[in-house]
């Protein structure tokens, strides 16, 4: 491994902080993760995500 192999880290965030997506990267390698954290419901205060099939907003 030379000094090139090193990883590189990227985080980024939403201003709400319920999204994040990081990135992790080095020569030949790439990889990218998106979090989404539930959402609280504001009828029931309950955290719902968006394959709840028994609440929906649209």
């Amino acid at each position: 491994m030379g000094a090139d192999d090193k990883l590189k880290v990227k985080v980024r965030q939403s201003d709400d902080g319920r999204k994040k997506k990081i990135k992790i990267e080095n020569e030949g390698l790439e990889i990218k993760i998106r979090v989404k954290s539930p959402k609280r419901c504001q009828y029931c205060g309950h955290e719902h995500d968006d394959e709840d099939r028994h609440f929906s907003f649209r």
